[in-house]
């Protein structure tokens, strides 16, 4: 099984934390009983947040928003289902992805949103000071890996992503110098 439809919006999820809690803890656990009752294999979609670094004020990824809370709580309640129960599990970990079909607007991507704009003809706003390093992976990598996970993953331990990272205000200027 292949888990992957979560509520996945780091910044929106403060204003929505019941909607992540039914989508992202309830969905989960009626997935995770599913499997434990048909002792099948899991394929988690994890959230790179759950890895990031302390930022200046000591805040931990995992506890930016309630969708990176979650991610990563069900990241470990899966390895435990896994545990508990007997049944394979594995959880990848997801790099910004991109490519077709992303949304834009309030629940899009920065990569969407970017494009959107420069295809109306207006400026790209990046949040000061556009430094800010993020790795971007396209959603065909992300397909080839995760079947590569299914076929052959075990555990907590896949990354998906690019090697590279990127500024914000890089990325923004591969659309347009009008930033």
């Amino acid at each position: 099984i292949y888990h992957l439809g979560e509520y996945s919006r780091v910044a929106k999820s403060i204003e929505e934390p019941g909607l992540v809690w039914d989508l992202n803890m309830q969905g989960t656990a009626g997935v995770l009983e599913f499997c434990r009752k048909k002792k099948c294999k899991i394929v988690y979609a994890g959230s790179s947040t759950k890895l990031a670094d302390a930022r200046e004020d000591g805040t931990l990824g995992r506890n930016l928003s309630p969708y990176t809370w979650a991610k990563a709580a069900n990241s470990e309640l899966v390895a435990n289902y896994g545990m508990w129960y007997g049944f394979p599990y594995a959880v990848a970990y997801f790099y910004n992805a991109y490519g077709p079909r992303e949304l834009s607007g309030a629940y899009g991507t920065v990569v969407e949103i970017f494009k959107q704009t420069y295809l109306k003809g207006g400026p790209l706003k990046v949040n000061a000071p556009g430094t800010q390093r993020r790795i971007y992976t396209h959603v065909q990598d992300m397909v080839e890996a995760l079947v590569l996970v299914g076929e052959k993953g075990e555990g907590d331990e896949y990354g998906i992503g690019s090697l590279d990272d990127y500024a914000t205000i890089e990325v923004a200027k591969l659309f347009s110098e009008n930033v």
